[in-house]
């Protein structure tokens, strides 16, 4: 009798050892921890910025660039600083243009359209913008 027991706690423990094994999660990579935590502290977003930043100067061509400044993409639309309205005004009405342009130069930014407001734009002696900053 007793051998039956200890049978059947024998088969009662294996079965147990399966089972638990069967849910065990597998170890994550490491390189997609870190694509994520980059991802959730924005240090991705950063390099996306200064692209965008290039790309904008590219497009809106030297004359608008130094009165303007890119910001953040949201939903596909562009968001553009720039110095006084007389430049929004010129800049609403190029709008069509420096969006054709945009997406030749920055096709993977996927972007669909383009909202100026005025804003501070000044980035220093030179009108060159920092590194990383929008």
């Amino acid at each position: 009798m007793d051998k039956d027991y200890e049978k059947e706690d024998l088969a009662n423990l294996l079965f147990d050892a399966a089972r638990r094994r069967q849910f065990t999660k597998a170890p994550k990579k490491i390189s997609g921890l870190m694509s994520s935590l980059l991802a959730r502290k924005g240090y991705a977003q950063e390099q996306t910025s200064s692209d965008c930043s290039a790309a904008w100067a590219e497009a809106a061509g030297p004359r608008l660039a130094k009165q303007t400044r890119s910001g953040s993409i949201k939903r596909g639309v562009l968001e553009v600083f720039v110095r006084n309205s007389t430049v929004h005004q010129e800049l609403v009405f190029q709008k069509k243009q420096i969006l054709k342009k945009l997406l030749h130069a920055a096709a993977s930014f996927k972007i669909r359209d383009i909202r100026f407001k005025i804003g501070v734009v000044d980035f220093g002696d030179d009108n060159t913008p920092p590194a990383g900053r929008t």
